[in-house]
């Protein structure tokens, strides 16, 4: 028969000491304090990204569907999207955008004009357009909407100075939207 061996005190309790345990943490803060400011960094400027894209794909939307539905189409900032009323207001994208069809060509949604797509706000960003406009295209695919060229501007919120989390979209009078590669930090 076999004898069971009594196991010493010392091996039962196997774990971190004290000492191991506050290096461990202080390790880990040490961590989180260098790569915390670089990861808040990135989140800004990939938002900043996601919403320039955003307005910039609106934007190609509205035209397309201007080109294949061979009638007016609009894209413009509406704070009030996701409401089955939404209409053009404002200069901020970031607040939220429609594209409908804009059957009569004056540049405001009407209650019987189709909304095509729209989106909600974006967090932590904001797009704010030289002048509060609109993109209307007509059936070629022009812009009727813009006299001379203009920008959106797309920061993020808060944007500090010399922070890079900054695009800047660029739209021609032809309707024309492209990012401004030499644009990429606050003012």
């Amino acid at each position: 028969m076999n004898k069971i061996k009594p196991i010493p005190a010392r091996a039962q309790f196997r774990g971190l000491t004290m000492i191991e345990l506050l290096v461990a943490l202080a390790v880990l803060a040490i961590l989180l304090a260098i790569g915390l400011p670089a990861m808040q960094e990135t989140l800004r400027s990939n938002r900043v990204s996601a919403l320039s894209n955003d307005v910039l794909a609106a934007a190609a939307y509205a035209r397309s569907e201007a080109v294949r539905r061979v009638r007016d189409v609009t894209a413009c900032p509406s704070p009030n999207s996701t409401a089955a009323t939404s209409s053009c207001s404002g200069a901020d994208w970031g607040l939220g955008w429609i594209v409908f069809v804009d059957t009569n060509g004056d540049g405001q949604r009407q209650a019987a004009e189709a909304l095509v797509r729209l989106a909600g706000p974006a967090d932590g960003a904001e797009a704010i357009g030289s002048s509060a406009f609109v993109l209307r295209f007509d059936r070629l695919g022009r812009t009727r909407s813009l006299a001379a060229a203009t920008t959106i501007d797309v920061r993020s919120t808060p944007c500090a100075a010399g922070g890079p989390a900054r695009r800047l979209l660029n739209v021609s009078v032809i309707g024309r939207v492209a990012i401004d590669p030499t644009i990429r930090f606050c003012p």
